[in-house]
């Protein structure tokens, strides 16, 4: 999840944009909380830590200030690495998200501002291109970001090999011996061990593991609790211990649904026709991506057609299969 904001107008406002301090984070937690309402009395930072705890130099968080230093907008971006199926080497992207404007302040174009600026930086910086989830498609479609990837989920009570599999021992919360699966995954976003700082500290997040304690087989996590509330988001570790793992919370939790990428269908053992599949995010590309030898011959496409061929939908030869988990969705 990445914005909140519904169309209004209202009178013009003296306003000027300026870095978001951990001085402001008060005021940041309260906008944000404002517009995302979050429930049962929780908090936006609470599904969002990475916004409030700046775990990485690599992050920018800019504001819109009324003359009396009031914040009125938001929106933060940081970057990182995801590991891309068909480029050799990891890609720099920017992950955009935290994006709120208050109720009096909308009508302004106040978020579409601070993303503009935002996106600006991080292609300054060497991104490949900037990444955000969003329902507001028309407004960031206005300022460069399109549609792109897929990814499905399903009920884990259709899963098929649920019925027949063995349950095992469950244990329950965080372990930090878990960030050894983040390490090693092969798609997503690339994470540091440092990065057990932020993931840690996300409060409504359930997380489930089997195995031996100082080296756990398989894991999921689910329940972010703003976005990806009876989902799960997160999961991995040795496949023969997944779907036991899997097979266990289902039995127990059978109207969970589990994210997936276009590759984890095989995994799981699903066919097409029982997957519920939509668009994996926003995207917009910056010049250096595309103008990259290996996209040689999308030169010519215009930035809507290269997304669309590159970055769209498996159906197309040249799809880029590029995935994020739940919690790199930040």
């Amino acid at each position: 999840m990445s914005e909140s904001l519904t169309k209004s107008v209202s009178k013009p406002i003296n306003s000027q944009i300026r870095e978001i301090t951990d001085s402001d984070l008060i005021a940041l937690g309260e906008l944000l909380d404002q517009s995302f309402i979050p429930k049962g009395g929780s908090h936006y930072f609470d599904d969002f830590p990475v916004w409030k705890l700046r775990c990485s130099s690599e992050m920018k968080r800019l504001g819109v200030f009324d003359s009396s230093g009031v914040l009125l907008a938001s929106a933060s971006c940081r970057l990182a690495q995801v590991r891309v199926v068909g480029i050799p080497e990891r890609t720099p992207i920017a992950i955009i998200g935290a994006v709120a404007t208050s109720e009096a302040a909308r009508g302004h174009g106040f978020a579409s501002q601070l993303v503009e600026a935002l996106a600006k930086w991080a292609d300054s910086r060497g991104a490949w291109m900037a990444v955000l989830w969003a329902s507001q498609y028309e407004m960031y479609h206005r300022i460069g970001f399109d549609l792109f990837g897929e990814q499905s989920r399903v009920l884990v009570g259709d899963l098929p090999f649920v019925e027949n599999s063995l349950t095992v021992p469950i244990h329950h919360g965080w372990n930090p011996n878990l960030m050894r699966h983040f390490l090693i995954r092969t798609e997503g976003v690339v994470h540091s061990a440092s990065d057990s700082e932020w993931i840690s500290k996300h409060k409504n997040v359930q997380w489930i593991w089997s195995g031996d304690p100082e080296r756990p087989s398989a894991f999921l996590a689910y329940n972010r609790g703003i976005d990806l509330p009876e989902m799960i988001h997160e999961w991995g570790g040795q496949r023969d211990a997944i779907k036991p793992l899997i097979s266990t919370v289902a039995k127990a939790q059978p109207n969970l649904q589990i994210l997936l990428h276009p590759c984890h269908k095989w995994i799981l053992e699903l066919t097409p026709y029982q997957l519920h599949t939509e668009h994996l995010g926003m995207v917009k590309v910056f010049s250096r991506m595309k103008t990259n030898p290996l996209f040689a011959q999308f030169s010519r496409l215009s930035d809507s057609e290269w997304i669309s061929t590159v970055l769209g939908s498996p159906e197309n030869s040249a799809f880029l299969p590029i995935w994020f988990w739940g919690l790199d969705c930040a």
